[in-house]
């Protein structure tokens, strides 16, 4: 049997319904169970997502295995919607109406009756973030490629100012004991004065 490779590239997210796929169909998953992937930009960046896949990046769900029927949404660019592949790369856009996993994997099977069909599901399938998206960075934390420690820049201005303040704190802190020990000397010199003057009469 001769194998159709296929591509969806849309929009989806949370599903609870579940279907079977037909026996002549598989489907190869971008994203993890559960959470958002990339979302290609272009269609320079979805032949990238498409031979990432085929290194070996997804997970796969083979025919006749159940899978969340996930309903699919397209937003018209050019980039988006079902797809045929001429190698690596797509080729025809064939569909471009939302649609359901179900409803897809049946169009498909008419579509290519008797034919082995390979779906290459480029879109999010949950809320929760991939896991190298996963870390809270903070508001202060931004991303700049041209700095060091990974190109993570921020955070360190408040630092700054923190230490900033309890230097000027120890310098005032300091000043107030020197005027302090002034008004001492000046009381103790005073009273000297005084004792000496005493001491004359």
């Amino acid at each position: 049997m001769s194998e159709i490779e296929i591509v969806v590239s849309g929009h989806s997210s949370d599903e609870e319904s579940k279907i079977n796929l037909p026996k002549n169909v598989e489907v190869l998953f971008y994203a993890d169970a559960g959470k958002t992937c990339y979302l290609p930009e272009d269609v320079g960046s979805l032949n990238g997502v498409i031979q990432a896949m085929k290194g070996g990046d997804g997970n796969l769900v083979r025919g006749e295995k159940q899978v969340n029927n996930y309903a699919i949404e397209f937003s018209g660019e050019d980039y988006e919607g079902i797809f045929d592949m001429n190698g690596d790369k797509v080729d025809n856009k064939i569909m471009s109406d939302d649609i359901d996993l179900e409803d897809l994997a049946n169009a498909l099977t008419e579509k290519y009756p008797g034919k082995k069909i390979k779906l290459y599901a480029i879109f999010c399938r949950g809320s929760a973030r991939e896991d190298f998206a996963s870390g809270d960075f903070g508001e202060e934390l931004t991303w700049d490629p041209n700095e060091g420690d990974f190109g993570f820049t921020g955070g360190k201005k408040k630092k700054r100012k923190k230490k900033r303040k309890k230097k000027r704190k120890k310098k005032r802190k300091t000043k107030r004991r020197t005027k302090r020990t002034r008004r001492k000397t000046r009381k103790t010199k005073r009273r000297v004065k005084k004792r000496k003057r005493t001491k004359r009469r």
